[in-house]
């Protein structure tokens, strides 16, 4: 039931001699070899198909689990359930179907329907929205953030941050073990009517020693969609992205604005996206 089609020559074929104008108007998902040629031609072909008129233009994400080289022809060898695998599967979405809202000023002036409920008031963190933390090394950034956290998760203000209500908080930390966390929570001081509110809406993982690619971003949607059946997410923290941080095969620094665009685009966005894209980062 899936309309599929190559491109002449394979992964080596160059992109501007390959006549993508069959594809206009149609929805395409590209599917590549499990290998960095696949992965090289996938990002470049989706592009070309994109600029040549496709409705919409995906390409598909591997399962971390699969062999080099793994590919279309293989999951129907192995009685992979395609389509359904096709439907659900991670993407990255180079063109979208939906066209480029446009609104006249007109429209803006006359809209006075009530704005929606920041996340953490006064509009320091909104759905969907993003933000960063930093500071310099051992001015208490963590028990900071861990006592503004604990009250989020209460539905408690901190120091005028105000929550919208008791909010689900996923705070992925890459720094601190276990009995040190336990320890460090224990220690500082939080009120006991907050902790008790906030006792089951903060989840804090361990010290963790993965980074963020493909492999990591699945095993974290994992933990993610576990915490989200729970009673969802509202706001997933990351600390510190240095730890986690993994700015794809053109960039290895944080410090690169590709490489970090890379990071937020098809590493963290990924994680929000698959529980829910209203969700704070």
């Amino acid at each position: 039931g899936l309309v599929a089609t190559t491109a002449m020559n394979g992964a080596n074929a160059p992109i501007a001699k390959t006549d993508w104008s069959p594809l206009k108007d149609k929805h395409v998902l590209v599917w590549p070899d499990n290998d960095d040629a696949g992965a090289e031609y996938a990002r470049k072909s989706s592009e070309a198909i994109a600029c040549g008129g496709a409705a919409s233009v995906a390409v598909l994400h591997i399962p971390g689990e699969k062999s080099v080289k793994w590919d279309a022809y293989d999951a129907v060898d192995e009685g992979m359930d395609v389509w359904a695998f096709v439907q659900s599967a991670p993407r990255t979405i180079v063109k979208d179907a939906e066209p480029i809202p446009l609104h006249s000023l007109g429209e803006l002036l006359a809209d006075t329907s009530p704005m929606p409920d920041d996340l953490i008031a006064p509009r320091v963190l909104t759905p969907g929205g993003m933000i960063v933390f930093g500071g310099a090394p051992k001015v208490g950034k963590s028990d900071f953030l861990l006592s503004w956290l604990t009250h989020m998760a209460a539905g408690e203000p901190f120091l005028e941050l105000t929550p919208s209500r008791p909010l689900r908080v996923f705070y992925l930390q890459a720094e601190v073990q276990y009995h040190y966390l336990r320890e460090r929570i224990q220690s500082m001081g939080l009120p006991e009517a907050v902790s008790r509110q906030a006792a089951n809406n903060l989840l804090v993982t361990p010290q963790l020693r993965l980074v963020l690619n493909d492999q990591g971003v699945e095993q974290v949607i994992e933990a993610l969609q576990r915490a989200a059946s729970q009673g969802g997410v509202d706001i997933l923290v990351i600390d510190p992205i240095r730890n986690v941080f993994d700015g794809g095969p053109e960039g290895n620094s944080e410090n690169d604005n590709n490489a970090m665009l890379f990071f937020l685009r098809e590493r963290v966005e990924q994680l929000r996206d698959a529980v829910n894209p209203d969700a704070g980062i």
